[in-house]
């Protein structure tokens, strides 16, 4: 199974660096979907493609009460899925990993296209 294929996908990209930006455009252009950005400030045309999540300042913390709260309010037949795009999401991914695992699905942006789910 393509995960970017799933019916009820969300996906969640942290930060909004060069390359997170460059991913979302490319999952919503490839999906339909928009992609869940959280980052201190957007560009209209982000808004285009991304539903738009303020964390200001972006200090970990803060991103990941902010990531935990609303994967706490996203019905269960979804699928959030974070997409690591940078050193910025990986890091974060790492240090919160128990949190965030215990959460959604963590793939590295170039796993998410892959032809098939490594979970099963």
């Amino acid at each position: 199974m393509n995960i970017s294929e799933h019916e009820y996908l969300l996906p969640i990209i942290l930060g909004n660096g060069k390359d997170a930006v460059s991913a979302a455009r490319k999952i919503y252009k490839a999906t339909g979907v928009k992609v869940h950005l959280f980052a201190s400030s957007f560009h209209l045309w982000q808004r285009a493609f991304c539903v738009c999540h303020t964390v200001d300042p972006m200090r970990d913390s803060l991103v990941l009460d902010s990531l935990l709260s609303y994967l706490a309010s996203v019905e269960e037949y979804y699928c959030p899925v974070i997409i690591m795009c940078d050193k910025y999401a990986q890091d974060l991914v790492d240090k919160y990993s128990d949190g965030i695992e215990s959460a959604c699905l963590v793939l590295k942006y170039d796993d998410f296209f892959a032809t098939e789910s490594k979970g099963g």
